[in-house]
């Protein structure tokens, strides 16, 4: 599941750039911030202890996602992703934040 929401992200544009995100506190996790035009358009990180991916959109509409189904993080513009079908539906939504950076 991470494996698929990281490409779709790498894969959202042709102008999309990566940079690996590091926790600043030690074994606390990881994630790819994935850019467009040089702005933030959606981070994914994994949760393994946890069993789920938490994604973060830029301009993402909290009620919107809410509405389809999805857990919000108490940090505006993140979502948690907790099965493949999830991962699916959520693919759109990926793409809307790097159209929303063009």
């Amino acid at each position: 599941m991470v494996a698929y929401l990281r490409s779709m992200a790498e894969n959202s544009g042709a102008d999309v750039a990566t940079r690996r995100h590091k926790h600043p506190k030690p074994n606390t996790g990881w994630g790819i911030t994935y850019y467009t035009g040089g702005e933030k358009s959606c981070e994914v990180h994994q949760k393994i202890r946890e069993n789920h991916v938490w994604v973060f959109l830029h301009g993402a509409d909290r009620a919107t996602l809410v509405a389809e189904g999805f857990q919000p993080s108490e940090q505006d513009g993140w979502f948690k992703v907790r099965t493949m079908r999830e991962a699916v539906r959520f693919v759109k939504w990926i793409l809307a934040a790097h159209d929303g950076r063009e």
